[in-house]
């Protein structure tokens, strides 16, 4: 599924808020584990946002291509920098759940940590 392939509004703190599909590799293992077909995972962001990335779309095949990948990726190294380790000390993270079944019912689930405690070896655990 690309970058905004769907988007919605969900509650969150009395607010409604904005947020797109992502593609999310876990997406195939929560089939596998779970055996429910349908799984989306969305990402709060901006409307612009969603609007901006479906645009890109359109550029996909360049995108592709190992001469672009190589400049993009060249790009992140020179100017993209991960938050300090006092931001990601205090960041929050909000993971919310919602599962409907064949006759209309839902569940919700939200489960928050603050601060994220984020246990990895690399000191960019995004990156690989």
């Amino acid at each position: 599924m690309p970058l905004a392939w769907k988007t919605r509004s969900f509650e969150r703190d009395g607010e409604q808020r904005f947020a797109m599909t992502i593609p999310w590799g876990d997406v195939y293992t929560s089939f596998v584990s779970t055996g429910i077909p349908n799984v989306e995972v969305y990402m709060g962001v901006p409307p612009a946002t969603a609007a901006r990335l479906r645009r890109l779309r359109l550029l996909g095949p360049l995108l592709d291509t190992g001469i672009v990948q190589g400049w993009l990726k060249r790009q992140v190294e020179k100017k993209v920098k991960g938050p300090s380790d006092s931001t990601r000390g205090k960041t929050g993270c909000v993971v919310w759940g919602e599962v409907t079944d064949a006759e209309g019912n839902q569940a919700r689930c939200r489960a928050c940590e603050r601060p994220m405690a984020m246990k990895s070896p690399s000191p960019r655990p995004w990156a690989s």
